[in-house]
This record gives C-alpha cells, structure tokens and sequence, in this order.
C-alpha cells in the first residue's frame, strides 16, 4: 500500500510547492536552459539506485510514510527502492516552472561492474510509475571470485552458451568476478573490461559455492526495470521544444534491457520515449538519439522513431489507479525524426556529469563532420577549426582491415593541441552506429559489440575540450571476419558463421565452420528467411566448413543442427 507524505495523518503526498513570480519572466527556452544547468548543481554525482529532485517542480508517491520533509526540494535524493511514482510539472512561463528529476537505476547491471548506470531524465509533463512488485524485485548478488584453470585459457563468450560470440580470453589463472549462472548451471556470468560476460564453468576452479550464485533468467527485474510511461500529450509549446520526454540512457556498448508499458526495449545508446496522441489515439513513440535502440524485436537506428499503439487504461502498476496503458501493437517501420537536430537541439544543454557520455545533436547552423575522405586528398584530416590545434599530422594508423569480433586496439596519431578524441563507427549502410571518447591516441574494441552488421568503417574527431576541431578520412568500407578458431579444446562443440552477406552468384551467400564434433555426430545447416529453408548440407568431420546459397524472400537466418538435437541460429546480416 502507498504511503504519501504527510500531516496529522493523512495518506495522500503530493509535493508542489510555492514559486515566486518575478516580475520579468523569462523565455521558456531559457527557462529549459535554466534549469538544465541547475540539475548540474543538484544531481551531479548520484549514485545508483537513486532519484534526485531536479528542478521545481517534482512529486512523488512513495510505498511507506515518509516524513513531511522527505523529497521536498532540488538536490534531495530517495530510494529507487521506495518509489511508487514520480513526476515533473509541465512547462509555465507564469510561474517560471519546469519539472526535472533524474533517476540512476541499476536494470540488468551486475554489482560487479561499479560504476556504470542506467540514466532516466524526466522533463517536463512526465510520469514514471514502478512496475516492479518490491517483493519480487531481483537483487544482484555482490559476486564471488572464479580462476581459470586450463592451460590454453579460457574464451569469454557474449552469452551462456557456444551459439554466441567469443568477446575475449582470460589466461590461465586469471581471476574474474562472478555474480549469477545459466539456467542450465552450465555457464557464470563474469565481469570482464567493464562488461558483462559468460564463460563456461568446464574451465574454473570448481566450488560448490557457485551453485548458490542467482539464476539470471530472462524475467528477473531490477526496482524500476519495469515501468508505466504517462507523458503530456499536446502539442509542444516551447518554441517548437519537445518538452515533455523522458530520457535515457545507458552505459555505452552494454546492452540494458528495459520493459516500457509492457514493450520489451534494449539499448546500448541514448533515447527518448514520450506519449503522442495521433488521430484522437494515443502511441509510445521510442526515438533515438545516439547508437540505436530495439523495441519488441525491431530496430531503430540514429535519428529515428517508431510508435507502438496504447491500449485501454487499467490499474497494471502499483499506484492502485487505472492509468496505466499496455503496448497493444507492433512497433511501426521506423522513420527519420522531421526537423531532427532543430526540436531536439536543446538535449545537448544536459550536463555531462549526469550521462555516461554527453548528447550529441547536429543543430541549425552547425557543420557537420565530413562524411567521406576529406577534399585535401590522401590519408591527411580536415583543417583544423581551432587555431591552437594542429591537424596537419592527424590520420588513421589502423586498423584497416582484418577485424574481428575481438578486442582490437584502435590507433591514430596525434593532432596537436586537441585534449579529446572521439572515435566514430559506420555500419555497413553507411549509418552512424555508435562512438566512444578517450584522451588518449588509441583505444581497445571489441566491434562484435558494436552494431555495425557485417560491414563498417570508422574515423576519429579531435576536440580541445567541448570545442570540435577536425576528422580524420574515414576508412573505406571493411568487412568484419568472423572470429578464428581459438576454441580451447576443452569447451566442446564450436559453430559459427564465418561470413554471410549479399554473393556474386546468389543474393545471399554464407559460410557456416565448427569445431570439436563429437565422434559419429554429424551437422545439417540451412540458410534461409524465416519461413523457409535451402537445401540441407551434413559433414561429420570433427572440424570444418561449408559454403550455402540461397535466394531470399525474406529476412535471413542461418541454421544449423547436429545429429544429437544441438541447434545454433545465426542472422545473416
């Protein structure tokens, strides 16, 4: 039951509070611009699974009593753990208000990895209500320590299981932290550069302790990882600004997985997510605003959004009121936002420290990067926007090919004068797919994780501070080839997709390899839409490969089962 703050008994809690209204009000854009630098005062530093107050003007409703001083003004934190809902005020000039609050939540993050958080920023009018029962909400375990013990060492997977790609190795002895298991019992979740990861347990020192570590099936959920979305629904009325969003965003190259209004959404990146109404019918709009995002099975890249149909209002949350909408259709064929960089220009003003990296929005006026090699010719960056940055030596080192689904050290040289390099990622439509920052001349990738699809290309921007002062050319297109054979022995069988992509002869063709199949076993694979299949191949070599063929209809996946009822599924991108 929800316990509001309150006074000589009440159970109703709804924190609005007085404003002063000067004399000269001020714009609403400047108004957003206000306070958008205040929640960098407020809220810079909270820590996960908290809620700070932003910007007048909040209210909440939290599941026990609280005292009449709890959550009252800007720069107060709560509980994830305690809120039922929370919501910002709609933009008013007259009253010079506008409601942020700021959420850092934990999601599908391991305790392992400290440091990295989910980020929800409310703006505007917006309600966010819990939908996660507190009495059912997962807690992640603190970890334990695990020690390869194979000679060769050890492959970390992306998932419990040999059906998913490796994304690095740990050497004999190395000790990695562990937080959860499979299903199956089979695999640990480990951390590992930052990440969460699988590795099997064939190759650890055994504990029985391990059998204690969660199970991490699918449906487990974090306070808050589930949610009830209400935004306002009439038109903007700032200037044209979308006032009334919620933001968020995720720890870069990680992928968060999140349930709105009963959608299923995973991230690696920056979106947004607001209530429309069209045609007297109100829609979830799910729109991007860096990498991209994948909502009940579709994907919506940079720049995009797509609506998913609300249906009947009900009591689903745990307010104990009918507003809460489930999604009742699939998400539409998404479309580049009108006006993208004009509407959503003023999210650049966020302040870094609450993000895990800062917007980014082309705005009117602004030059964008080159988006080929530039017009000086050669292996040479653009000219330098800033006097006191020297781009005349600033170029790629590598590398230019032979990438892998690995961690690979990315490099360049220097551009004199520049404090910060981002190094920017191009998926095999040319797209943007994601980008990362360091001050230093080189950074460590792994582009499996990076949603690039089977081709991609990639440059760097130098920056002195916020200021952007040149790119390099950018590589031409690069075929990303699938993982090597670095399959400990011990690890049993191996099937991966060496290639698979548009073919001279056929419009899709694909190579299928494996490794360590059992004596007598032999394997089948097809390559085909979802509806439909090609002629089956089989070998019962130990280790090997195959080329398939095949004229799609459709979307294409490859299949491949043994003998013994293993099955593997690869999208053939």
């Amino acid at each position: 039951m929800k316990r509001f703050l309150s006074t000589g008994g009440l159970t109703l809690f709804i924190m609005l509070f007085s404003v002063v209204v000067i004399s000269a009000q001020p714009t609403c854009s400047a108004l957003i611009q206000e306070a958008l630098a205040e929640i960098d005062n407020t809220c810079e530093g909270l820590e996960r699974n908290n809620a700070c107050y932003g910007f007048d003007l909040v209210q909440a409703a939290f599941l026990n009593e609280v005292p009449d001083d709890y959550f009252a003004l800007p720069a107060d934190i709560a509980a994830i753990a305690d809120i039922e809902t929370i919501a910002t005020a709609g933009l008013d000039e007259e009253t010079g208000t506008w409601g942020v609050a700021v959420m850092s939540i934990q999601a599908n993050l391991p305790n392992t990895i400290p440091g990295q958080n989910v980020t929800f920023i409310l703006m505007g009018d917006t309600e966010v209500e819990n939908a996660v029962d507190p009495d059912e909400a997962f807690i992640p375990a603190d970890g334990m320590a695990v020690t390869i013990i194979t000679p060769q060492g050890a492959n970390v997977r992306s998932g419990p299981g040999l059906n998913f790609n490796v994304v690095g190795g740990a050497g004999q002895n190395a000790i990695l932290q562990a937080d959860g298991q499979s299903e199956d019992g089979q695999w640990l979740r480990v951390a590992y550069n930052n990440r969460p990861t699988w590795i099997n347990r064939v190759v650890i020192a055994e504990d029985e302790a391990f059998d204690e570590l969660p199970i991490l099936a699918p449906e487990l959920q974090t306070t808050m990882q589930a949610f009830y979305l209400r935004t306002g629904i009439g038109q903007a009325s700032c200037e044209g600004i979308p006032e009334d969003i919620l933001l968020v965003q995720g720890p870069n190259g990680i992928d968060i997985e999140l349930q709105v209004n009963g959608a299923n959404v995973v991230i690696a990146s920056t979106i947004g997510l607001r209530v429309l109404e069209i045609d007297g019918e109100l829609f979830l709009e799910l729109i991007v605003f860096s990498g991209q995002a994948e909502i009940d099975g579709v994907t919506v890249p940079l720049g995009y959004s797509t609506l998913l149909c609300l249906g009947d209002a009900a009591n689903r949350g745990l307010d104990g009121e009918a507003n809460d909408r489930l999604v009742s259709c699939a998400p539409t064929t998404p479309q580049p936002v009108d006006d993208f960089g004009a509407i959503f220009c003023y999210l650049e003003e966020i302040p870094a420290s609450l993000m895990s990296y800062q917007i980014e929005i082309l705005c009117p006026g602004e030059t964008p990067p080159p988006t080929t090699s530039p017009s000086n010719g050669g292996n040479t960056a653009s000219d330098s926007q800033l006097a006191d940055v020297n781009c005349s030596e600033f170029s790629l080192i590598g590398p230019t090919s032979g990438i892998t689904p690995r961690p690979t050290v990315f490099t360049w040289t220097e551009a004199t004068g520049a404090t910060r390099y981002e190094i920017v990622f191009y998926d095999f439509t040319g797209a943007f797919a994601a980008s990362y920052f360091t001050d230093s001349t080189s950074i460590e990738l792994n582009v499996g994780q990076i949603p690039t699809g089977s081709e991609l290309s990639w440059e760097v921007r130098a920056f002195q501070g916020e200021a952007y002062a040149c790119v390099t050319y950018r590589t031409p297109t690069i075929v990303r080839e699938a993982d090597p054979f670095a399959q400990p022995s011990g690890e049993g069988l191996t099937v991966f997709l060496r290639s698979c992509g548009a073919g001279a002869a056929y419009a899709v063709e694909g190579e299928l390899a494996w490794r360590n199949l059992p004596d007598g076993e032999t394997i089948s694979a097809t390559l085909g839409d979802a509806y439909g299949t090609s002629a089956a191949q089989t070998s019962g070599a130990e280790s090997g490969s195959f080329n398939l063929a095949y004229n799609p209809d459709g979307p294409t996946v490859v299949r491949a089962t043994t003998s013994d009822g293993q099955s593997f599924s690869f999208p053939c991108t």
